[in-house]
């Protein structure tokens, strides 16, 4: 597992995204290289709800991160999708800390 910082945005409904606000924990698909990869976020300031329409600040989580350690670099920048839709993006603020429990 690897754990690192980021900035995301979630899309309004009108965008094209959820119509509930996100939630810290949180489990959509992290897309980096084109391929859909489990990942957990949270919020960093310990609100609970993530608004849409807005950039957060937080931490994501990627079960199986090592197999893709190589692309999540500072500034990378990545998609969050629900199925085949996207529901936010986001950039790599952070170092990716590999082995976090």
């Amino acid at each position: 597992m690897i754990r690192f910082a980021a900035r995301i945005y979630l899309k309004t409904f009108d965008e094209g995204g959820m119509s509930n606000p996100g939630w810290s924990g949180m489990m959509p698909s992290f897309n980096i290289t084109g391929e859909l990869i489990l990942c957990r976020i949270e919020e960093t300031s310990g609100n609970k709800e993530l608004p849409l329409g807005t950039e957060h600040n937080v931490f994501i989580e990627l079960p199986y991160g090592e197999f893709y350690i190589d692309s999540i670099t500072a500034n990378a920048k990545f998609l969050l999708q629900l199925g085949g839709r996207v529901i936010g993006w986001g950039t790599v603020t952070g170092e990716p800390n590999p082995g976090v429990k």
